[in-house]
């Protein structure tokens, strides 16, 4: 995953992004929101989730790029088993 700041311009790109807040003592990330999308930047642009996020204490967004649709489901959802991010 690279890490983005949520007023970046995105790629018009398929990926996995997770929105973040930094974690426990300020090492890592803890995700917040995880989804994929076909197109980031449309998907970014606006997105309905952030605001909340944001509450939550969220600064960054997360991108893994994923050209396949298999590959981003399979990404998607082995994070969200294992993470469990509390928005999802």
């Amino acid at each position: 995953f690279s890490v983005h700041r949520p007023n970046e311009t995105f790629d018009a790109e398929p990926g996995v992004y997770c929105f973040a807040r930094p974690g426990p003592g300020g090492r890592g990330w803890t995700p917040l929101f995880l989804s994929r999308t076909g197109n980031l930047s449309k998907r970014l642009a606006n997105h309905e989730q952030w605001g909340e996020a944001q509450l939550l204490g969220a600064t960054h967004i997360l991108i893994h790029d994923a050209d396949e649709r298999d590959v981003r489901e399979y990404v998607e959802s082995d994070l969200a088993n294992a993470l469990r991010p509390v928005m999802n």
